[in-house]
């Protein structure tokens, strides 16, 4: 008899002709709603499911069943609906999943720039010799990290050492309809990030950068379209964070920020970006 088994959990009511009914009595590490309780008790219930005679084996086919009812009514569904969110939160940080999907020549261009960046990162050999392409980058980064698109960055250009960007205020204004300090500030981590990046490249090497250390003075309202420039705040600074990455695999650099609005410099920032280690 089952609850020879179980004698805590097991249940039993008699019904008409000498047979009874019986079921084992879980205790869930979690709540069941009204409707998953009423339908447990509809799969008990069910003379055809789980009516059972005063065998062993017939009752343990009913915990069978009544498990699995539990099972595919509560905690399959959660996990189905749990790889879903993953999957979906996956795809939103990752540029693989990201791929723009129309066929205008912008998106065209940036599938084809997210292709070339995303596989040059993964195999180091295929980084570029020569300058670099920053049409091809910048819709790479546009696509990566979504929050570019929307920053107003008209134009990238490198010259002696100093990464430049051309910026429209519209997408950066505040409620005084000057630039908003804020986008301001991350603008300048950003182009910092891409710095580094792209000096990186450069130097034929495909690692992760972070920014440690970030400060910023703001010294005049922006007030119409504007430029900033990022370059290393000491002379020897990419010297020696070649060095350092050759002797340790790792390094940092400080870089300085300069926004000019027309003629007048509007802010001034400085940042340590630091280069990871390749796992």
């Amino acid at each position: 008899h089952p609850s020879h088994l179980y004698p805590d959990v097991w249940n039993e009511f008699p019904l008409e002709g000498g047979s009874w009914v019986g079921f084992y009595r879980l205790d869930l590490p979690f709540e069941l709603d009204d409707d998953v309780v009423h339908q447990i008790k509809q799969a008990i219930l069910m003379s055809d499911v789980i009516q059972i005679g005063s065998s062993v084996g017939l009752p343990l086919l009913g915990l069978l069943i009544l498990l699995y009812c539990v099972y595919k009514t509560f905690y399959a569904e959660q996990t189905v609906e749990s790889k879903k969110l993953s999957r979906e939160a996956n795809s939103s940080r990752s540029p693989s999943f990201a791929m723009p999907s129309s066929n205008s020549p912008k998106d065209m261009c940036r599938r084809s720039s997210l292709m070339q960046y995303s596989f040059s990162k993964a195999k180091p050999g295929m980084l570029p010799e020569g300058e670099e392409d920053l049409v091809a980058f910048q819709h790479w980064l546009e696509v990566a990290i979504p929050m570019v698109e929307a920053l107003g960055i008209t134009r990238m250009s490198q010259a002696s050492g100093a990464l430049t960007w051309q910026l429209a205020l519209t997408p950066n204004l505040n409620d005084k309809g000057t630039g908003f300090g804020g986008a301001l500030s991350a603008q300048a981590t950003l182009q910092g990030w891409c710095w580094v990046t792209l000096w990186l490249r450069q130097q034929g090497r495909a690692q992760d950068v972070v920014v440690a250390e970030a400060s910023q003075r703001f010294l005049a309202p922006v007030t119409g379209d504007y430029r900033m420039t990022c370059a290393p705040s000491h002379p020897d600074g990419p010297a020696q964070l070649a060095a350092k990455l050759s002797e340790r695999g790792k390094g940092s650099i400080e870089l300085t920020h300069q926004l000019y609005c027309g003629d007048s410099l509007c802010l001034e920032a400085i940042g340590r970006y630091a280069v990871l280690p390749n796992a």
